[in-house]
């Protein structure tokens, strides 16, 4: 069984409502600290993919992590 943390979901989840929305924000800022091995690789992946869909149409995402 995979273990995911609680937080990789919650993004994943807004990213995908995000590259579903007609109208996306220019900036996003998320601030969160994690261990990256949390994360497995396909989750990882699954985030990477989404992140690029945002950024193609055009929105800028800033994360600050370690807070």
């Amino acid at each position: 069984m995979e273990i995911i943390a609680l937080h990789i979901i919650k993004v994943v989840k807004f990213l995908r409502q995000l590259a579903a929305a007609a109208c996306v924000p220019a900036v996003v800022s998320i601030s969160y600290a994690d261990n990256e091995k949390s994360c497995s690789r396909a989750w990882a992946r699954r985030g990477n993919v989404e992140f690029m869909k945002a950024g193609v149409r055009g929105v800028s995402i800033l994360v600050a992590s370690g807070d």
